[in-house]
Formats: C-alpha cells, sequence, structure tokens
C-alpha cells in the first residue's frame, strides 16, 4: 500500500525519467539493471525507498495503483514475485481477507503449527537462514528466529542459536566447524569478496566479515579486515577495473558496495588505496 504521497510521488518521479521494472530488475532510461535490495518482510526495493510491486503496479495499472486505500496485492502471496501477472489492486480488507486464506495471518491466532515450527527448525538445521526462510513462510525473519529459539507460543524447542559470543547471539552453521572458518580466511586473503564468499559458504556478509575480524564464536584469531570491508590487494584491483574503464556504479554493483565507495577508492580516500586520484566525470 502507498501509505503517503511522497511515496506516491517518487514512483511518479521514477517512472517519468524513464525508469522501469523488467524480470524484477530495475532498468534505467540507460539500460542499466540494477538488483533490488530486500525490507525484513522479504519485500525488493530499489531507489527512494520505492517497493518493486509498487512500480510494477503503476506501470500496469498507472495512478490506480497510487490512488488514497488503494493496496498492491500478491495473489500467490508471495513478496518476491512481482511479476505483473500476479499483481492486483484492491482495498486492505482485500489483503488481508487474501493473508487469512493463504495462512500468513490467522486472524490474531498463531500462524504456526507445532508441525510446522519444527520443519522451520529441521530447514534453519540444514542450511537455511532466517532471513532465506521468512518469505518462503510468509513472515518477517524475527518469527523464523523465535521459532529457531524455541520460544514461538506452544511450539517449545531447544534453542538452535548459538550464543558463545560475547558480542551477541550467533547463529551458526559454521560453528562448530573451525576448519569451514579457516578455508573463508584463507580464501579472503587469496583475493576472494565478501559477497563471493558468502554464496560459496552459504551465510551472510555479517558472518563472513566477524569470521574474518577475528571474533566469530571459537573462532578466534588475526583480524584481516582492520575495520575496513576490502583489503589492499581488492582495491588495487577494483582501481585497475576502474582505470581501464567501469563506472563507479558498474563495480557497485559487481562487488555489491554503494558507488560513492568505488569513488572513494579512486580519488585514494579509502583506507589501503594508493593516494593517487584517478577518478573521472561520469
Amino acid at each position: 500500500m502507498i501509505r503517503d504521497s511522497r511515496n506516491a510521488k517518487s514512483i511518479r518521479a521514477l517512472y517519468k525519467s524513464g525508469w522501469r521494472v523488467e524480470k524484477s530488475f530495475l532498468v534505467s532510461p540507460n539500460g542499466d539493471t540494477f538488483e533490488p535490495s530486500f525490507t525484513c518482510d522479504g519485500y525488493p526495493y530499489f531507489l527512494m525507498r520505492v517497493l518493486l510491486h509498487q512500480l510494477v503496479a503503476f506501470q500496469k495499472f498507472g495512478e490506480a495503483a497510487i490512488s488514497q486505500g488503494v493496496v498492491v496485492r500478491h495473489k500467490d502471496g508471495n513478496p518476491r514475485n512481482g511479476s505483473p501477472d500476479n499483481l492486483q489492486i484492491g482495498s486492505h480488507k482485500d489483503n488481508m481477507q487474501d493473508s487469512m486464506k493463504m495462512g500468513r495471518t490467522c486472524g490474531g491466532k498463531l500462524k504456526f503449527s507445532k508441525a510446522q515450527a519444527e520443519e522451520v527448525r529441521k530447514r534453519y538445521l540444514s542450511g537455511m537462514t532466517t532471513v532465506e526462510l521468512a518469505p518462503e513462510y510468509g513472515c518477517c525473519p524475527a518469527t523464523i528466529q523465535r521459532i529457531v529459539k524455541g520460544n514461538y507460543g506452544p511450539c517449545p524447542g531447544p534453542d538452535l542459536i548459538r550464543k558463545s559470543s560475547p558480542s551477541g547471539n550467533i547463529k551458526s552453521r559454521l560453528a562448530n566447524n573451525t576448519n569451514a572458518g579457516m578455508r573463508i580466511r584463507e580464501d579472503f586473503i587469496a583475493g576472494m569478496f565478501l559477497v563471493e564468499l558468502s554464496k560459496k559458504y552459504g551465510c551472510g556478509r555479517d558472518a563472513i566479515r566477524r569470521i574474518l575480524q577475528g571474533d566469530y564464536a571459537h573462532i578466534s584469531s588475526e583480524n584481516l579486515v582492520l575495520g575496513h570491508r576490502f583489503t589492499h590487494k581488492q582495491v588495487t584491483q577494483i582501481r585497475g577495473e576502474y582505470e581501464s574503464g567501469s563506472s563507479t556504479r558498474q563495480l557497485g554493483k559487481k562487488y555489491s558496495c554503494s558507488y560513492t565507495t568505488i569513488l572513494k577508492m579512486a580519488r585514494g580516500r579509502y583506507p589501503g588505496s594508493p593516494d593517487t586520484d584517478v577518478s573521472r566525470i561520469e
């Protein structure tokens, strides 16, 4: 639902400037494509916090999609599926009725049965994260975390989240595998980036960063990142690609960081980068 005029103005401004959504990617007027980020409830969003399904609905229904009291609804209940065929508009009441039919809300009752909670816990143990599980069950990661910790209503169970770190709760498929942690550190030293390590080992970038910093559960060792995301070797590699003609936005998308971070490297202002300024006007 578009709750305020500011959001509606943002959608109109993007559309008027030539931005479009094609196959779940945001396409700029120049033809560049951008992957979305995701809210805690699993909804993809783009620039100016515009949700993907809102912009797609505006492309399909026009001004009707951003009228007062209108809600954009997902036919299959999957917030990640923003295809035009999966969207329809209606009232807030329609949306709540959809939610109850699909089991996403239960009229104030608990959503997960004991059997469903056990299924979530098994899938969590198999390697899936709370963020990956939440969209599949139509809830937020915090609900999945409550189930995993064993404090969800009448679905008690042992706490599966490791708490051995002084810095807070740590969920870990790697917590009992020192060798995996050391392999991550070796791959990082060899030149792999956080986003590549995250995909390879199937865990979040925050977990990778903490392993590299030496404060992840029982994996205590030398801090390899010193509070910064990229090593000197990686900064040099990125600057080389920039000097070869890649734009800051292309590199930001490739290495999962903002274009301003790439610009800092190009200007020699990023920790570990050479002092020389190789930036250019784009």
